[in-house]
């Protein structure tokens, strides 16, 4: 995800005081998607961040561009922000905080909306779906709406309404989703809307916790933006790390040359919740290591398994090995 770290705020002018506010509301954004926290608690590292959040900036600039506003559509100015990662996970594991790394799941969005008689799909470029990567934007996460091209023109609105036919299934892969996020909304005899909703893992494999939920608003955007908050808090609760530093003893097959070694040992450090690389021992096609994070083994191993570079091998047979992790690596090439 490499606009993790890049924030952008509206402005009403490029005076220093709002510039300071904008950093300010910037910086809070940022650690609401690096915590997966939706609110972040007050703690004095945070705090004086916050009182100085131009201390962690790389660059910044303003932008103007079209959005909507309240007046209706206009010119918006924005002070876009880019962060420097390091000195914002130092700042988190100084306070504490958990900490959710920028490998995250891509998330495929089928939602079905129901109006009186007719029910259609939320394709991408309609306003509910602007709301919907608005808001997953906010909380770091990487949403994709269905094109609703000639590709997708077997789709209906009841193949969605049903919950994941085989059709849907087959249109899904398209996309490249870890995740499929099932909605249907509809509009209740009071104006106001209902909706229910079901995360999926692409490969029709269950989630380890319970994806279902429903949600009630005023509005279709609120129901769809409340539904991206439960997904993230789900997620973060899944993947985030925080607690004692820990060493995990890692077995790497699969790098069997110096150009796979480098690739693998710089994944490994680019990664936020590995804070320590340390090699133990280095043989044909095997990498013996012990990656220092705050997390358990079994977190650490999906963790690790996102982004298809390592396959995590069979769990250990007997109780000596029990701590150790195997990991198979999958070259580039």
């Amino acid at each position: 995800m490499p606009w993790l770290y890049d924030v952008q705020v509206p402005v009403r002018s490029q005076i220093a005081a709002e510039r300071q506010r904008a950093g300010r509301i910037a910086l809070q954004e940022l650690l609401t998607r690096l915590t997966g926290l939706a609110q972040v608690p007050h703690h004095a590292e945070i705090d004086a961040a916050l009182g100085a959040p131009e201390r962690f900036f790389v660059s910044y600039r303003f932008s103007r561009r079209d959005a909507m506003s309240a007046a209706g559509q206009g010119a918006q100015e924005f002070l876009d922000v880019s962060f420097q990662p390091g000195d914002v996970l130092a700042l988190l594991r100084r306070a504490g905080m958990p900490v959710w790394s920028a490998n995250r799941p891509s998330v495929l969005v089928w939602l079905a909306i129901e109006r009186g008689p007719t029910r259609e799909i939320v394709a991408a470029g309609a306003d509910l779906a602007a709301a919907l990567d608005d808001r997953a934007r906010r909380r770091g996460l990487q949403l994709r709406m269905p094109l609703m091209d000639l590709a997708d023109f077997a789709i209906e609105p009841a193949d969605v309404w049903g919950r994941f036919s085989p059709r849907l299934a087959q249109a899904s892969v398209r996309y490249g989703p870890e995740l499929v996020l099932l909605g249907r909304a509809a509009q209740t005899a009071d104006g106001r809307w209902s909706s229910d909703w079901d995360i999926r893992r692409a490969d029709g494999k269950p989630l380890p916790v319970d994806g279902r939920f429903v949600k009630r608003h005023q509005s279709a955007a609120g129901v769809a933006e409340q539904a991206v908050d439960q997904m993230a808090d789900l997620l973060a609760a899944r993947f985030a790390v925080r607690g004692d530093l820990v060493a995990i003893p890692v077995r790497v097959s699969g790098a069997g040359s110096i150009r796979d070694y480098a690739a693998l040992l710089d994944h490994l450090q680019s990664q936020a919740y590995i804070e320590r690389v340390h090699v133990d021992a280095v043989r044909a096609q095997t990498m013996e290591l012990r990656l220092f994070v705050r997390s358990g083994r079994d977190q650490l191993a999906e963790l690790l398994a996102l982004g298809d570079r390592f396959v995590v091998e069979a769990a250990p047979s007997s109780s000596f090995d029990a701590a150790l992790l195997d990991l198979a690596w999958r070259s580039d090439g």
